[in-house]
């Protein structure tokens, strides 16, 4: 949950508030860090990847990630574990797409919709975008609090 990023919302130029990176499982999402600095949040995917298999004791089938975190050394890691990694292939699309592959593209990007969902259902249902505490610590348990009454 990201503040303003790079002049793309309302044409700010800076990015401020929460990072949070989440997963969703069977319609319960799980927040595993916040971070209040300024960091290049690709490097979490493996991360959350991990944290998956220490709370399942098994890597997901498929991860379906937002564009930032579909680079080289993601999609090496997923290779080498066994998960597809939805999304499209990096370089150049190929001329003539296999129709089960593109249904099946179609279908990822619906799932990974439903992370976007859960965002706005923060920021609508629970206020998140209101909590105007002044350290971390406070807005971390606004937060939390927020979650706990219905993120799922």
């Amino acid at each position: 949950m990201s503040g303003q990023s790079n002049g793309e919302k309302a044409g700010a130029v800076t990015e401020f508030g929460a990072k949070i990176p989440v997963s969703l499982v069977d319609g319960f999402t799980f927040v595993d860090r916040i971070n209040w600095n300024n960091y290049k949040e690709y490097n979490d995917l493996k991360g959350k990847i991990k944290a998956y298999r220490d709370r399942f004791r098994y890597y997901p089938e498929s991860v379906h990630a937002d564009k930032i975190y579909r680079n080289r050394k993601s999609r090496q890691f997923c290779k080498r574990n066994g998960i597809r990694f939805s999304g499209p292939a990096l370089g150049r699309a190929p001329k003539e797409v296999d129709p089960e592959r593109k249904r099946r593209a179609g279908q990822d990007e619906s799932d990974r919709i439903l992370i976007e969902g859960k965002f706005g259902q923060g920021k609508r249902w629970f206020s998140l975008l209101k909590i105007m505490c002044k350290s971390a610590k406070t807005s971390e348990a606004a937060m939390g609090a927020d979650e706990a009454v219905g993120m799922r």
